[in-house]
């Protein structure tokens, strides 16, 4: 931790002679996974804060936010993308951290603002360490910053040991599924069975819903659309512990972008997202169209026999060819280039693999992309408009941040994430979601145990942070 020590100290002193603006200092080195935990778990109970670490490497892209130095309250897609602009439109050194809900709320919150206080390192080059004073606040940054420098000088090598081990990939055993298609349901449920859970809808109206989005599609109304659960589970998540549930999600998954959200309420919003809404860096676009999914087998040779499966599973491919002309559909008119690949290949997770085609565009200038792409068909269906509202009468719950996008934006462009495989710890209560596409040959049986195999890692994680043997 000496390089973050000599980096905070550095800003401090740079503080004493800036008013205004965004000062940062390049770390020399990188940060590792357990590095950022720890930095993260620092702050567990020092307000608004937001990490963004990806799950594929030990020396990960990643963002970590604390506090709030500008905000501004977005309804929509269209209102989140002005709102970046317009956030850094004041400082073009800005940071800033978005979590969109997938439909607008009632009672909307903070969903665009820019950190107080910031660490960022991308996949290449070393971290840096940046504090927002835009708005003149530089009291509020040095108290900020003095919190950092003595949470780094306080720790230990005991400490730092245990913190290492944050940041270990879990074994192979823990990283492929017990699950596949031949299994039981009993077999399905092995995290499930340690954590009491009451499923909104049941089991019989998730039957009932399906039942009616099927004959929705007969009608012709939507050709897909997007069913979700949501698992309200007992237990009390205070301060560490939501870090506790980023370093598990981190240690178990191969791929992806894991992240943390506590609000001024102290609520917390956590997951491990295989999909990204889309990366942008000037007029370049890349999107993830991820749909149809398997479990994983019990070792490589049943990984590609299910995979095979998957290619060859007429509903399957039909739900992802959905999103893929969804995705194009959207983007083609804001662009001059589009490029998507002939066939779509195989991602493999933790628990489930999807059949996953990467498609690229370079766009016009000024380009709507974020209302352009959200909510995506993986998560809602198509057309969108009937889809939402489908899902509207449907599911018996309010979505809010699930199946909406999280991310970091910047002068160069934006990484956003689609609020997938995730959990909201409120209230003494944690709610875990999980949906699956709707196509016609569905069958309710079968989606049900899609949603026990996405919903399995987390419950898994929140079984072990709760002291539960899952």
């Amino acid at each position: 931790m000496n390089a973050l020590v000599d980096a905070v100290t550095a800003l401090l002193h740079r503080l004493d002679t800036a008013t205004t603006g965004v000062v940062s200092i390049e770390l020399n080195q990188r940060l590792t996974t357990s590095m950022l935990l720890l930095t993260m778990r620092s702050f567990a109970d020092a307000g608004p804060r937001m990490a963004l670490i990806d799950a594929s490497t030990d020396s990960p892209a990643a963002t970590i936010g604390i506090g709030v130095a500008a905000t501004i309250t977005a309804a929509t897609a269209t209102d989140a993308q002005n709102a970046v602009r317009q956030i850094l439109s004041q400082d073009q050194r800005r940071v800033v951290l978005l979590a969109v809900p997938f439909a607008p709320a009632s009672t909307p919150s903070r969903s665009v603002w820019a950190p107080r206080l910031w660490w960022r390192q991308g996949p290449t080059g070393n971290a840096v360490v940046g504090v927002d004073i835009a708005d003149g606040d530089v009291d509020a940054a040095r108290m900020l910053l003095i919190h950092e420098l003595r949470a780094a000088r306080s720790t230990s090598p005991l400490a730092r040991k245990a913190g290492e081990g944050l940041g270990v990939r879990a074994p192979s055993s823990v990283t492929t599924s017990k699950i596949n298609d031949n299994n039981s349901n009993d077999n399905n449920n092995d995290a499930q069975r340690s954590l009491p859970r009451t499923d909104v809808p049941d089991r019989i109206g998730h039957k009932d819903a399906v039942h009616d989005a099927l004959a929705a599609i007969d009608r012709g109304e939507v050709s897909k659309v997007v069913l979700a659960r949501q698992s309200t589970i007992a237990l009390a998540m205070h301060g560490s512990q939501r870090d506790d549930v980023l370093a598990g999600l981190l240690a178990r998954e191969q791929r992806g972008t894991a992240y943390l959200i506590v609000d001024d309420a102290d609520n917390a919003f956590f997951g491990c997202s295989p999909e990204q809404l889309c990366v942008r860096r000037g007029r370049r676009l890349s999107v993830d169209a991820l749909a149809g999914t398997a479990a994983r087998g019990r070792d490589d040779v049943d990984d590609g026999e299910i995979a095979d499966r998957l290619r060859a599973d007429g509903k399957e491919r039909r739900e992802h060819a959905a999103v893929v002309d969804a995705v194009v559909e959207a983007l083609r008119p804001l662009s001059v280039v589009l490029d998507v690949a002939s066939a779509p290949d195989i991602v493999r997770l933790g628990r489930v693999q999807h059949l996953y085609t990467p498609i690229a565009a370079t766009l016009v200038d000024d380009a709507p992309v974020f209302d352009a792409l959200h909510p995506t068909p993986a998560v809602a269906g198509t057309p969108r408009t009937a889809a939402v509202s489908l899902i509207a009468v449907l599911e018996p719950f309010v979505r809010g941040l699930y199946a909406g996008f999280v991310g970091v934006a910047d002068a160069d462009g934006e990484t956003l994430t689609v609020s997938l495989r995730c959990g909201f710890a409120h209230d003494d209560v944690v709610e875990v979601y999980a949906g699956s596409g709707l196509v016609a040959g569905a069958v309710a049986e079968r989606e049900w145990l899609e949603l026990d195999r996405k919903a399995s890692l987390m419950l898994e994680v929140l079984a072990d942070v709760g002291g539960h043997d899952a």
